[in-house]
């Protein structure tokens, strides 16, 4: 098993692992890639960068706004309809996977690498990733975080600067840092 297969199955990896070079290729790919989309004004042409970087056809009415950064890419998958909007990143050594008609606020942050092991292995970047999953009809609102290994259930609403360290269940509001269900949600205001 390779490099990116043992990333996405969630076996640890490091930077002192022999097929360290695949993925910092990837990475490489993936950088190139994004410079360009980031770079790129005619929409025709930034799509089908887009599409190179996701190894996947696009929805015409999914959306993807610059700037944007990402690992791998083809580890990202879009559904119908999405719009990931201004300066989002998604850190995907694991699948990240978006269901249709989920809305991604600007500066948004979808991580599935996690470093949580002992001082002396995250110096050697000992990574272990966890897929994140995000449902149909999702609203991440700005500068939220989703951390790695996460489910956000279909219908629910992540508030702008949320933390999302658990999963969320579906049709719930969740805000803050961590994030917590929200007892009562009012977009009104009043």
């Amino acid at each position: 098993m390779g490099f990116l297969d043992r990333s996405r199955a969630g076996v640890p990896t490091s930077t002192e692992d022999g097929d360290i070079g695949e993925f910092i290729e990837a990475m490489s790919r993936a950088d190139s890639l994004c410079c360009r989309i980031n770079r790129e004004d005619d929409p025709v042409v930034r799509r089908a960068l887009l599409e190179e970087l996701f190894c996947s056809d696009l929805d015409p009415e999914t959306d993807v706004r610059p700037s944007f950064r990402c690992d791998i890419g083809c580890n990202i998958h879009l559904g119908r309809g999405v719009m990931v909007n201004y300066d989002c990143v998604f850190l995907d050594s694991a699948e990240i996977r978006v269901g249709d008609h989920t809305l991604i606020g600007p500066k948004v942050c979808i991580a599935t690498p996690s470093h949580d092991f002992p001082v002396e292995e995250r110096r050697k970047v000992r990574t272990v990733a966890r897929p994140v999953r995000i449902g149909n009809d999702v609203w991440i609102g700005a500068s939220a975080t989703i951390m790695p290994g996460v489910t956000v259930g279909d219908g629910a609403v992540i508030g702008a600067g949320a933390v999302v360290t658990h999963d969320v269940p579906a049709g719930e509001r969740w805000a803050g840092v961590p994030a917590r269900r929200m007892a009562r949600w009012n977009p009104s205001g009043s």
